[in-house]
């Protein structure tokens, strides 16, 4: 692994729950991190986790209804999916706006369950 993979691996593992902006390198790099922790990177397995946590309803344990259909299928494909807002506006027969507003409400959401659950005790990462 070069210098700076690594460094990349090394942020992207260090990554804060505490803006949005992190919490968008975190769903833009799911891949990335699935596959580090397929390799048994523990941080990476955590991550994974947290992200799935507030995602996947079958993973919802305080975060119950946490993110509506729509937030979560706006950030599934404009950020894991990497696609563009107007794309996933197209396809989900809404305005690029709405896309927007769904992605900015839906990623505010997270951050605060996250830093939540993270500050009553859990360790998160």
């Amino acid at each position: 692994m070069s210098k700076r993979n690594t460094y990349n691996y090394t942020s992207l593992l260090n990554t804060s729950y505490a803006d949005i902006k992190s919490i968008k390198k975190l769903l833009r790099n799911y891949f990335r991190l699935y596959s580090l922790a397929e390799k048994g990177i523990n941080e990476a397995m955590c991550l994974l986790c947290d992200i799935l946590m507030v995602m996947d309803d079958s993973f919802m344990i305080n975060f119950e209804h946490l993110l509506s259909k729509q937030q979560k299928k706006v950030i599934y494909y404009h950020l894991i999916l990497d696609m563009k807002q107007e794309d996933v506006a197209r396809i989900m027969g809404i305005t690029q706006e709405a896309v927007s507003l769904y992605l900015k409400h839906g990623l505010v959401k997270i951050m605060r369950s996250l830093g939540e659950y993270r500050d009553k005790g859990r360790k998160i990462v």
